[in-house]
């Protein structure tokens, strides 16, 4: 097709929508509305249904932290009493003098 024969084809069609508009947008209305209110109630829906697994969702995560945090936590008591165990272990008991050497040595 020519450039021109479009561009008048697509002036006709632009006028006669012009044209008809005021008499057909009303029933365009009208019969469009149910058909929104469904797909409003449906995305209200879907949304309180995301809502409800975010907050599941967001639940077992901070659950899952709890139980890592309170892991973490008790792993570390453990190594401290460990360490605690070695350190203990490690030392001899010292050998409490009874002051008779400081006697000897004062006597002397």
């Amino acid at each position: 097709m020519r450039p021109l024969t479009v561009f008048l084809l697509g002036a006709a069609v632009g006028v006669a929508v012009i044209a008809l508009v005021p008499e057909v947008l009303p029933e365009i209305r009208r019969q469009a509305r149910p058909a929104a209110k469904v797909l409003l109630k449906t995305g209200l829906a879907v949304m309180q249904a995301a809502r409800v697994q975010a907050d599941e969702f967001a639940e077992d995560i901070e659950d899952f932290f709890a139980e890592t945090q309170t892991e973490m936590m008790q792993e570390a008591a453990a190594e401290r009493a460990k360490s605690t165990e070695q350190d203990r272990g490690s030392k001899r008991p010292r050998k409490r003098s009874s002051g008779n050497r400081v006697a000897k040595a004062v006597s002397e």
